[in-house]
């Protein structure tokens, strides 16, 4: 029989999964992994630990209670606002090795590093080991993985596990096994704990890949769907069952919630409210061109032409493959990945714009098969394969466009590029149209052409070890953008040229807006889903493996923000000095402390130098300051029991909303207390 146009045109391909790897890529993916992880480490020391989470972690290092929780107080009266998956991972680091920078943040470099090892496993299945080892030097070089990379945001981790999960996907459409398939769904559940419903982003693209590509039968695809839809939800939502069954008055408030549920924060607090108003920038509209923004672009975006061309290009040459052909269904699962997640951070609110790294994965492996189905065009001499210089040139023209946003950071970069991508796309064209090629023309063209497009990404990568062009400890980035705690489109500084900012301060951290911060909907509002619900006990008092004083203190050098943040601890970061926190618990120990708490902090980002100093530390108001985890009347009783006689007002949080919800509880601080004038900080007050 004579094949179809179609089929003729499509560019020839083998069975992936039975390539032999040469050794020579195993080498080169273990030095690309060594020098990932090296150059990931080197920016643990600039301390890019977060205010709020970091004294989280020390809670959770020291306390059993506290880790399962993921509270911010080693009393675990109080949860993080977020799901504890990715903390109790830094806390077990802790715990087995001292809390410390390092100790913190070492676990965001091992999975960077597991992520593109990973990513060598998947796409090694799908396209060959070349290729492969192509798509890992690309997400290797992601500027946005590497500022995360040596931060104790959790997106690292989000990446890392939904990475996995497409790893066991990839097996799975191969080989229609359900295990493969449980496992994917698994992986994902995992993901959820890490980062809640942003994981399941990628549930469209891996579900609906496998029921049209998998072997087998339509009803078998969809058993197979079913069955590991109902694994991702019970792996996902296990946490919140069990936060729910257990009775309020046995563990923690959960912070993100005025009604203290679980099921709230999670999807009213950290979901829907993200989706009340216009997209892009907190509170702001135009999300549509929120991803092509130079903020938001230089971060992920240096390859967005190739990995069209991947997604659209690989749709036309493999339109009539086979049903089951793995390579088009790698296609169509990764294209749909990268446009759910478009979709959803276009029309979505972005708090941080970090969380654009879950495009980092579909980004490599769509801009890889660009090439490498556009290559294969080339050189069988079809049409088509001219859409791969097309596709470069495009690719290089943005990354120029990019890079002049830019004009005073690493101005060598263009003229660089220009020269690399002239040469190479010349030694394309002589490979297409000399007569007799020299051998050499081929990798000449591929080396100079794979330099052109990853030599900028690889330098906004490496830019995140220097101060000044990480972004901040609640927003990383890399080189001089504005911080990735809001939108995109205005470099550091507030000018066009952008660069260091000045006296080589910490970039990026004015303006950056965490979750729940103004433009977020607060956790009263009818969104957090059960407003209006009477707040119960915040406890009763429940062992903890720590005493209620003399816990250790924190290790000099670590970086945390409370009252005031005037001060610096390491790498830049705001707080008051552990000194301040140290010595305030000091004169409260020496004045009568509580039987249960040394201290009640209103505003918990205003405890955490307290809890890191080794206090036992009651936070009140949550992240936002407007929880309403203590009432007056709960607290009038802790002080008439004397399991607390200090509370510090003004303690932080909030991060400028109102907090007139706080207004009952001050005043009877303010008429029932009295103001310890002679204490080393401003705001506490001595009560009973």
């Amino acid at each position: 029989m004579t094949a179809s146009p179609a089929a003729s045109a499509a560019p020839s391909l083998r069975d992936t999964s039975v390539v032999r790897t040469p050794r020579w890529i195993w080498v080169a993916l273990a030095s690309l992994m060594v020098l990932a992880g090296v150059g990931y480490a080197a920016g643990i020391p600039l301390g890019l630990v977060h205010n709020y989470y970091g004294p989280a972690v020390y809670a959770m290092a020291h306390s059993w209670e506290a880790w399962f929780w993921g509270a911010q107080d080693t009393q675990a009266m109080l949860t993080l606002d977020k799901l504890p998956g990715a903390f109790q991972l830094q806390a077990l680091s802790a715990r087995v090795f001292g809390y410390s920078t390092w100790s913190v943040l070492l676990p965001q470099v091992v999975a960077a590093v597991a992520a593109v090892g990973v990513l060598f496993a998947t796409v090694r299945r799908w396209l060959g080991p070349r290729a492969a080892l192509a798509a890992a030097t690309v997400l290797a070089t992601t500027p946005v993985v590497a500022a995360l990379a040596h931060s104790q945001i959790v997106d690292t981790w989000l990446m890392f596990l939904l990475i996995c999960a497409a790893w066991a996907w990839t097996r799975a459409v191969q080989s229609g096994r359900l295990g493969w398939l449980v496992l994917c769904g698994a992986l994902v559940g995992a993901a959820f704990n890490v980062k809640m419903v942003q994981a399941w982003g990628v549930l469209p693209a891996l579900a609906v890949a496998y029921w049209l590509f998998a072997p087998g039968t339509k009803r078998r695809r969809t058993g197979h769907v079913l069955v590991a839809g109902v694994v991702t939800a019970v792996v996902s939502l296990w946490w919140l069952v069990v936060a729910s069954v257990v009775p309020a008055d046995r563990r923690p408030w959960i912070d993100g919630s005025a009604s203290n549920s679980a099921w709230a924060m999670v999807f009213g607090y950290n979901l829907f409210s993200r989706h009340t108003e216009g997209g892009g920038t907190p509170g702001g509209t135009g999300g549509w061109s929120y991803l092509f923004t130079s903020d938001v672009a230089t971060q992920v975006g240096w390859l967005y032409p190739l990995a069209l061309l991947g997604f659209a290009g690989g749709l036309w040459w493999l339109r009539s493959r086979p049903r089951t052909d793995p390579v088009r269904a790698g296609v169509v699962m990764w294209g749909v990945w990268l446009v759910t997640h478009a979709l959803a951070f276009s029309l979505g609110r972005v708090a941080h714009s970090f969380y654009v790294e879950a495009l980092a994965p579909a980004v490599a492996a769509l801009a890889v098969a660009g090439v490498v189905l556009s290559w294969r065009a080339w050189r069988a001499g079809h049409a088509s394969g001219w859409l791969l210089p097309a596709g470069v040139a495009a690719s290089l023209a943005w990354t120029v466009w990019l890079q002049t946003r830019y004009p005073d950071f690493l101005s060598w970069l263009v003229p660089t590029v220009v020269v690399l991508g002239v040469v190479g796309l010349a030694a394309l064209l002589a490979q297409r149209f000399l007569r007799t090629p020299p051998r050499a023309v081929a990798p000449a063209a591929a080396g100079a052409l794979a330099a052109s497009l990853l030599i900028t990404p690889a330098a906004w990568a490496a830019s995140t070890t220097q101060l000044g062009y990480s972004g901040s400890n609640i927003g990383p980035a890399a080189g001089p953008v504005q911080s990735m705690g809001g939108g995109g489109g205005m470099p550091r500084g507030g000018g066009a040229g952008g660069g260091r900012p000045p006296g080589g301060a910490q970039g990026g951290t004015t303006g950056a807006v965490p979750p729940g911060a103004p433009g977020a909907t607060a956790p009263g509002a009818a969104s957090s889903g059960d407003p209006g619900a009477a707040p119960t006990a915040p406890g009763n008092g429940r062992p903890d493996d720590l005493p209620a004083s003399g816990q250790p203190g924190v290790p000099a050098g670590q970086g945390f923000s409370g009252p005031g943040g005037a001060t610096r601890g390491a790498g830049g970061q705001p707080g008051v000095g552990e000194g301040q926190a140290a010595e305030t618990l000091a004169w409260i120990r020496a004045h009568n402390p509580g039987t249960r708490f040394e201290l009640a902090v209103v505003g918990s980002q205003g405890g955490g130098e307290y809890v890191l100093a080794g206090g036992a530390v009651l936070p009140i108001g949550g992240f936002t300051g407007s929880i309403p985890n203590v009432t007056a009347e709960q607290l009038a009783a802790m002080v008439s029991a004397g399991e607390l006689h200090h509370v510090l007002l003004g303690g932080g949080g909030g991060q400028g909303r109102d907090r007139s919800g706080d207004a009952e509880l001050t005043t009877w601080v303010t008429e029932h207390c009295e103001a310890a004038t002679d204490a080393p900080v401003s705001g506490l007050y001595v009560c009973g």
